[in-house]
């Protein structure tokens, strides 16, 4: 197949393209980086220099593509402005859209969402059903950019299918470094009791479900949670990867004891230009629920997540290590 990737340098765009580029796909490679050639076998994988946010920049790419995988965006951090998330992941999914429907012989429209957009879960575990209930600028962007891509394939017959993976980790990620980090050092602290839930996603089992959807017809229009084989809780999260580490388990505090010291490092990080090591963004990611039910990707798109927690943690630790982070 003739497959277009945006986003085909982070890190769900990279283990996806590895495993692509072991078949006989041609691959195209949208990216700003001038150095993105450098990442792949360029005798299977194109890379062409052009920005979503710049959609004089994308005519032509899209000539005999049969499907497209919509995988841009940005994860939330401190200190980016809003409009960096709302021109990347509602803006720039319009551009592509605007492109997918004039592309003659598309087949399908795969675009990575979040599970985010649901925000918080009051009553664990959600499915699709769930209603939209973003909590950040980054989960609310992605629900725009979702609503965009079902907009589309209602009034263009766009054949779209929409993955809202969460939580996800696995050799190759940075961003959740500093979660193993602390807990190496000793400086990761449970807030309450530590029985919120959270739903890690190995890297491997959400390239699988990407890849699942090249095979499955007749579910275009169709949104599918994607996450590991269970949910764990903040506790079990903290204390399997300080096991796996070979370190003493976190401490805990109560509650309100960490949100005055994330208010607190708030402001000192404002006046004296610094990322603290705990905002209250950070302090909620811990201690509310974000658990869900993968029953409809396992039914319809024969997703089967594969690597435990504890296996999918050990990897990573040993990625880490390798590439001397930890």
């Amino acid at each position: 197949m003739n497959i277009l990737i945006t986003g085909g340098t982070g890190f769900i765009g990279r283990s996806l393209i590895n495993q692509l580029s072991q078949g006989k796909h041609k691959i195209k490679v949208i990216s700003r980086s001038k150095d993105a050639a450098k990442l792949w076998d360029t005798s299977k994988v194109e890379v062409s220099a052009a920005d979503i946010t710049q959609p004089e920049s994308l005519p032509g790419l899209f000539s005999g593509i049969e499907v497209i995988y919509h995988l841009a965006g940005k994860l939330g951090e401190a200190g980016v402005p809003e409009q960096v998330y709302r021109q990347l992941h509602y803006e720039g999914t319009k551009n592509v859209l605007q492109q997918a429907i004039k592309a003659d012989g598309l087949k399908r429209f795969i675009h990575c969402s979040s599970a985010g957009v649901q925000g918080p879960i009051s009553d664990p575990p959600a499915d699709e059903s769930y209603p939209y209930a973003p909590s950040n600028i980054y989960e609310q962007t992605k629900t725009e950019a979702e609503k965009l891509v079902l907009e589309y394939h209602k009034k263009h017959g766009l054949p779209a299918i929409i993955l809202r993976p969460e939580f996800v980790y696995g050799p190759g990620d940075t961003h959740v470094l500093g979660l193993f980090s602390a807990i190496k050092k000793g400086m990761f602290v449970i807030f309450g009791k530590g029985n919120s839930l959270l739903h890690p996603t190995y890297i491997e089992d959400t390239s699988q479900a990407l890849l699942r959807c090249l095979l499955v017809n007749n579910q275009w229009g169709e949104v599918f949670i994607i996450g590991g084989e269970r949910p764990v809780t903040v506790k079990e999260l903290a204390y399997t990867i300080a096991q796996a580490l070979g370190v003493k388990k976190p401490f805990s505090v109560p509650y309100w004891l960490g949100y005055s010291g994330a208010v607190l490092l708030e402001a000192l990080g404002t006046c004296l230009r610094f990322d603290p090591p705990l905002n209250r963004t950070r302090l909620k990611f811990f201690t509310e629920n974000r658990a869900f039910d993968i029953k409809k990707a396992r039914d319809k798109l024969g997703y089967n997540p594969k690597t435990s927690f504890e296996q999918g943690v050990k990897h990573t630790i040993d990625w880490y290590k390798e590439q001397g982070y930890l």
